[in-house]
């Protein structure tokens, strides 16, 4: 595409992201005010799903902006510092989205996956954590762990987060809770989170 068309695409707003804008106008503009509980919910599930696949689309996008090291044309030093300079997020949250579009980018299964809805970004980002550092692990087991991962449902709390988190058939120090049960099924741990832990075992290769 010719630059100069290519940039008119982009800021004369007939794209697809001038189109999105267009419609998030236009849900601006709803009055709910009469609409029933049942409504209310249906909305926010519809929404719920358009967001999550403009999120989707936003990996992608990151993917390919950040294997091109475009944020180098503005004198960045690396793409979380100028996602910070310029997108109003954190840096622990853009380094998130990188560590996300780089798996997506370099992965094409995963890159499939996310595309048809199989997982989610929160999928990805809690696969992003595990393959961080165990690119080779996470290549040899990458069915597995897509599959597992479709299973779970990520939460704030959820055994797929790298760290030490407390074995689940023990207590932490100082507390007095008892330890949990090992024959308690509804803390069972899902096959995610046990082919997490089994990667977490993998020394991490040093960067030289």
């Amino acid at each position: 595409m010719d630059p100069m068309i290519e940039r008119m695409f982009v800021l004369d707003g007939s794209g697809p992201i001038g189109q999105m804008r267009e419609g998030l106008s236009g849900l601006r503009a709803v009055d709910r005010s009469g609409w029933s509980n049942a409504a209310l919910s249906a909305e926010v599930l519809e929404l719920a799903e358009v967001v999550e696949r403009a999120q989707a689309e936003m990996v992608r996008l990151v993917g390919d902006w950040n294997a091109r090291a475009a944020w180098a044309d503005d004198g960045a030093l690396s793409g979380p510092s100028w996602l910070t300079a310029r997108v109003p997020t954190t840096r622990p949250a853009a380094a998130r989205l990188l560590r996300s579009a780089r798996l997506v980018h370099d992965h094409e299964q995963a890159a499939k996956a996310l595309d048809v809805g199989d997982v989610t970004v929160a999928h990805v980002e809690s696969l992003a954590a595990v393959a961080h550092g165990r690119a080779t692990l996470y290549a040899e087991h990458e069915d597995v762990l897509l599959t597992a991962a479709g299973s779970v449902v990520p939460t704030t709390s959820s055994p797929l987060r790298v760290g030490g988190a407390p074995s689940p058939t023990t207590s932490s120090p100082g507390s007095t809770r008892p330890p949990r049960s090992t024959s308690d099924t509804s803390r069972c741990r899902p096959p995610w989170a046990v082919a997490r832990s089994r990667a977490s075992s993998i020394p991490r290769r040093r960067q030289r």
